[in-house]
């Protein structure tokens, strides 16, 4: 009798155990949340409700963040802000400006100045069937490192000092700079290092074999905030971009966004009684790389211009992409007013202080000030 007690009981706890499985699970694995979604699928025809949960905020295949491993402080605010949004994104590790292969940078940049603004420049010819094909792209052509002269360049830099160098502008000009330019027209070490984390990334990307070519990737830097409801924004504009788009700036300063006409999502008049707060431009010169997507075939173009040696590290990097934009070499479209913003209170690796004095408010951030 005492077993047939024991074995009741346990028949008992057993059923009370997996209808509390069948209660807490069930409904989790069946919601539209739980849907996994490829890479190869297209997330804009996912559910609306999966977007706004989904980990990768709805519009990308992965996210990357562009971190230095040291800066511990940036990466818990970074952590912070993952775990209020549910987000999922991958660290990618900076480079640091007294890296072995920044010296060489700079040794090589140094014996390679352009001597005027009539230097002869020409993109190469091949630049958009390469970014259509399926060929593993390199880092950077022939041409500018052999990889077995980067520790002799960079022994040199060390050793010979020589005069510091001046960022040019446009495709390869020197611009008509005073006799005392300003700090931030020299192309110092943690420029050439923060160029090299983001065409590092970049080709990365670009060579990704589980990436369709309009597939996209969004990259962040170590110290954004966002606003609360991205997700639900950026699910509401995201269809409305062309299929041929290479780059979407989330974040931007220093330019004057929002000049053209806005993509306009045909339903607006009707559904609506005023435009929604942020939407989609065409670019026109975006500054700052704390937040912007790529398509594959974005970032395949994008890593042929900045590769390309009369070109590659001649100045900062989001300045070199604002003229890729404004001479029509890449299809760019900004979010206007910022979704993402640079928070700004921490010391910044490439400009003194906390960086340049561009600073945007967001409406509702989540980490805020």
């Amino acid at each position: 009798m005492a077993t047939l007690r024991i074995r009741i009981a346990v028949l008992i706890i057993a059923g009370f155990l997996a209808l509390l499985f069948l209660l807490c699970y069930y409904p989790v694995t069946n919601s539209p949340l739980s849907v996994h979604y490829t890479s190869e699928q297209n997330y804009s025809a996912a559910p609306l409700e999966w977007r706004r949960g989904s980990p990768t905020l709805g519009i990308a295949s992965e996210i990357y963040v562009v971190s230095l491993p040291r800066r511990e402080e940036r990466w818990r605010e970074m952590e912070r802000l993952r775990s209020a949004l549910g987000l999922r994104w991958t660290y990618h590790p900076a480079t640091e400006a007294n890296d072995t292969i920044v010296g060489a940078i700079m040794q090589r940049e140094h014996h390679n100045i352009p001597l005027s603004s009539y230097c002869s420049f020409s993109w190469p010819a091949d630049i958009s069937t390469l970014a259509e094909s399926t060929e593993i792209l390199d880092l950077w052509t022939p041409d500018f490192l052999k990889p077995e002269s980067i520790s002799k360049l960079s022994e040199d830099w060390q050793i010979h000092p020589f005069p510091p160098l001046l960022c040019t502008t446009r495709n390869y000009t020197v611009g008509n700079y005073p006799a005392k330019p300003p700090k931030h027209l020299y192309l110092t070490p943690a420029r050439v290092a923060c160029w090299h984390s983001h065409l590092s990334l970049i080709h990365r990307i670009a060579n990704k074999e589980n990436l369709e070519m309009r597939d996209s990737v969004l990259i962040l830097e170590d110290d954004v905030d966002m606003e609360r409801d991205i997700r639900g924004q950026l699910a509401g504009m995201w269809p409305l971009l062309p299929d041929d788009w290479d780059i979407v700036y989330l974040g931007f300063c220093w330019s004057s966004e929002g000049v053209a006409a806005p993509l306009k999502n045909p339903n607006d008049d009707l559904t609506q009684e005023k435009p929604p707060k942020f939407r989609l431009f065409p670019s026109r010169s975006p500054k700052c790389t704390h937040a912007y997507a790529l398509s594959k075939i974005g970032a395949r173009r994008l890593l042929l211009h900045l590769r390309y040696a009369p070109f590659a590290y001649s100045r900062s990097i989001d300045q070199a992409l604002a003229w890729l934009i404004e001479s029509g070499r890449l299809k760019s479209y900004t979010v206007v007013p910022s979704l993402v913003a640079q928070r700004k209170i921490v010391d910044s690796d490439i400009m003194p202080g906390t960086g340049s004095k561009w600073r945007y408010h967001l409406l509702d951030g989540v980490l805020g000030l």
